[in-house]
């Protein structure tokens, strides 16, 4: 599905659609929807950002590996890319902060897991964006690799130990196919 919002090109790709609704029936929880509200939130952080800086999005992708913004700007200079990718996560924490302090405990505790794990430093998240102008593309992914790695493991440890909770093992498996990809 494809529509406009401003001049920019939203694009909802299918598998966008049946992974959210594979969640919905799979974790069978409202939280997924607050997940994925907070998830908006926090890519208008990086469109605010954007702004702020003078870039225009290209468009604006909801698919299988989440949602992604584009950018006119191909490389930008190390601050504005550092801040933009910043952005999103910080947006995550400042929600968590309001939540906390209205008792909203749930959603402040997936804000703060939003932001940490955008955080993560692999490629295709916010940590990586933050962290790819210092290092080597080579280091970037071993680097995702490893953290892939280590969260495939302690996915595998938690699915184990309680037979329910597949979901660490699920986003870990994420990780790491972005950080081959």
């Amino acid at each position: 599905m494809r529509f406009r919002i401003r001049g920019v090109p939203v694009i909802i790709d299918y598998y966008f659609i049946a992974v959210l609704t594979l969640m919905l029936v799979v974790f069978k929880n409202e939280n997924i929807l607050m997940c994925f509200l907070f998830c908006i939130f926090h890519e208008l952080g990086h469109l605010a950002a954007m702004t702020f800086f003078g870039e225009k999005a290209r468009s604006i992708t909801l698919g299988y590996f989440g949602m992604r913004i584009d950018c006119e700007t191909r490389i930008m200079p190390k601050i504005p890319e550092i801040v933009i990718a910043a952005a999103g996560p910080i947006v995550n924490l400042i929600l968590m902060i309001f939540c906390r302090l209205y008792k909203f405990d749930e959603a402040a505790q997936i804000n703060f897991s939003l932001a940490l794990f955008n955080l993560l430093p692999v490629s295709m998240l916010d940590g990586g964006r933050i962290l790819s102008p210092f290092v080597t593309e080579r280091t970037m992914r071993n680097i995702g690799i490893t953290f892939g790695v280590i969260l495939s493991l302690l996915g595998a440890i938690v699915a184990i130990y309680t037979r329910t909770n597949f979901l660490i093992l699920v986003v870990s498996l994420y990780v790491l196919i972005g950080a081959i990809k």
